[in-house]
């Protein structure tokens, strides 16, 4: 959710967690094949009968007309298969409260269910693309460019976490980050963002983009979210969704480059989302700098145009991000709740024509914040318009007394801190 903020440190861990992940979806796989055998017999078995009385009805209609010419055929009766079921669009809580957690931290055994249990809470947001570009959850939905360059993980199954989410009534949000893609674009030049000289450009940590006027990258994305809606999410959530922000940005080329603002670009791709996502009935939501609705940043997200195209925007409203004097505090990390009632106050105006766009900020629960300075931002953002709240914390480490209730057994499993 920060551009600073780097999952390398954590590969040390999932090594370890590899062998025994690898066993717990090989035993998952064979008990599915074991389902799915069985559910294959009682099809046979169902056909055979429904054939068998077909058989019967014909060959008592042809004894009964024989020697009849003009006797009339009995007709086979009609199967009639039933329609597949049009997709419900669930209705999102009037006021949500969630957070944030990893694909590597979803695999291991006991940490949704964990999470899922806090009372209070009622959305989580999951990992299906994330900054290291790994695609998961999504099992055979996946979309063929991301197995074809190895982007595919199996850390959890996404419309299983659905199933269970739903039946507690949480409502569930599939992060994608989008132009950000350090494999899928290290992978397919045709599709990445280049330099001056012709080869991939990349960014001031070394991470390569894609492009952003690319139809082809676009239809990447685009089929993530699809696959998602499928796979039963309520919402669809883009992340990075925009022009990169650091590194030599004077060096970067665009094949495929329109002759548009940026501003213009990222609302013609989340059109395009919203277009393709429709028929799915999701949500279509979008992260964005907490001071985009303050400022120019040059980076595409210009929040009255984008709010065109979505239903949910969620601004990263975390005080530590925020200089010393911006929006006129002096120190933002040490003054949650007014920081953040500010910044809510910038993105209200930018939605004045967009009164149905709902905003719900992502809020800061890392850098030493403790459940006061959470409770404060809360109350700041809710005081501010916000249908809800969501928490981040890249290792999935938060405050729970502030949904109502202490959850010491989801910390005691998350991942160690990475930063």
């Amino acid at each position: 959710m920060t551009d600073d903020y780097d999952f390398r440190a954590s590969e040390r861990r999932r090594a370890r967690e590899l062998d025994e992940l690898e066993a717990r979806r090989l035993r998952a796989r064979e008990r599915q094949r074991a389902q799915l055998r069985a559910a294959h017999r009682r099809r046979r078995l169902g056909v055979l009968a429904v054939l068998g009385i077909v058989i019967g009805v014909a060959s008592g209609a042809w004894v009964w007309t024989s020697g009849t010419p003009k006797a009339r055929r009995a007709a086979a009766p009609v199967v009639k298969v039933p329609a597949a079921p049009k997709p419900v669009a669930r209705t999102m809580p009037a006021v949500t409260r969630g957070v944030h957690v990893t694909a590597p931290w979803a695999s291991t055994p006991g940490n949704l269910d964990g999470v899922m249990a806090t009372p209070g809470l009622n959305l989580i947001e999951i990992d299906v693309k994330d900054e290291n570009g790994e695609v998961s959850g999504l099992e055979a939905r996946t979309p063929a460019l991301a197995r074809r360059y190895g982007a595919q993980r199996d850390y959890y199954d996404l419309a299983h976490v659905v199933r269970l989410a739903h039946d507690r009534h949480i409502w569930v949000v599939a992060r994608i980050v989008s132009f950000k893609d350090p494999i899928v674009a290290e992978h397919d030049k045709a599709l990445a963002i280049h330099d001056s000289s012709g080869a991939i450009w990349h960014d001031g940590g070394g991470v390569p983009w894609l492009n952003q006027y690319n139809p082809k990258a676009w239809a990447y994305l685009i089929s993530l979210g699809k696959a998602a809606a499928r796979a039963g999410v309520d919402e669809v959530q883009y992340d990075y969704v925009r022009f990169p922000s650091e590194g030599d940005l004077s060096s970067m080329r665009w094949p495929h480059k329109k002759a548009e603002p940026k501003n213009a670009t990222i609302p013609r791709f989340l059109a395009a989302a919203h277009s393709a996502l429709k028929p799915f009935g999701v949500k279509l939501g979008v992260d964005l700098f907490g001071l985009a609705a303050a400022h120019e940043l040059g980076i595409g997200q210009d929040v009255s145009l984008i709010a065109k195209h979505v239903d949910v925007i969620s601004p990263m409203l975390y005080p530590n991000h925020f200089t010393n004097g911006e929006l006129g505090v002096g120190d933002p990390n040490g003054s949650p709740n007014t920081i953040v009632a500010l910044s809510m106050g910038t993105f209200r105006g930018q939605l004045i024509n967009a009164p149905n766009v709902k905003i719900r900020p992502w809020l800061q629960d890392f850098g030493g914040y403790q459940a006061p300075q959470v409770k404060a931002q809360i109350s700041a953002a809710m005081g501010q318009g916000a249908v809800g709240w969501m928490l981040w914390n890249a290792s999935v480490v938060y405050n729970w007394s502030v949904f109502g209730a202490t959850h010491a057994s989801a910390a005691s499993n998350s991942n160690p801190s990475v930063g």
